[in-house]
């Protein structure tokens, strides 16, 4: 008798951990869905501004139909991600980008101007010995 208690509240237990288990993955499916539409909608929004989406924090570009696919695998909650985009034409990104890689290349070349005439004052001492 005691070992069909047992059974009874093992089964009972397991039917509970069960119905936990569907109703959790139940509410994840939900949820994934109201991320899903929310990502549609920007690109969407996208789509019809005929901009791309740019991620000032991971400095990438996705055009409206790459933004779709990685809804997975950027931030879940919609809140963060209409926080953190941006709407931008691509073409500026081209000019902004342009212009910034001049300014790069010139800090390099006064950068590497500035050790060749620290290199130039170390070695005039030495060769006089």
């Amino acid at each position: 008798m005691a070992g069909n208690y047992r059974k009874e509240r093992d089964m009972k237990a397991f039917e509970t951990q069960m119905r936990e288990e569907d109703l959790a993955y139940k509410r994840k499916l939900e949820e994934e869905k109201y991320v899903r539409e929310h990502y549609l909608r920007i690109a969407a929004k996208a789509r019809e501004e005929k901009v791309w989406i740019f991620d000032p924090l991971g400095k990438e570009w996705y055009t409206p139909d790459e933004f779709e696919a990685t809804f997975k695998l950027y931030i879940k909650s919609p809140e963060d991600v209409y926080a953190r985009i941006k709407f931008k034409d691509p073409f500026e990104a081209i000019v902004e980008a342009h212009t910034k890689t001049g300014e790069f290349i010139q800090r390099v070349l006064d950068y590497a101007k500035k050790i060749s005439s620290e290199n130039e004052v170390n070695k005039k001492p030495s060769q006089k010995k």
